[in-house]
């Protein structure tokens, strides 16, 4: 009966850390489209803006 608990102690602990590596993952997105879109208001060029948010995101999938 312990060891049972402990185990779906474990798989909860498991899910948690894969969820808490998302959610950084996805604030980290955020911030550097947030980041890119400054940088874009202040130089005013949106083909610039948009060809390096393709090539950070092929820098990703590489």
């Amino acid at each position: 009966q312990i060891h049972l608990l402990c185990h779906r102690l474990q798989l909860l602990m498991n899910y948690f850390v894969v969820l808490v590596m998302l959610l950084l993952l996805f604030s980290l997105m955020i911030s550097l489209i947030y980041q890119s879109m400054l940088s874009v208001h202040i130089f005013r060029k949106p083909r610039k803006h948009i060809f390096s948010m393709n090539t950070i995101l092929m820098k990703l999938i590489n």
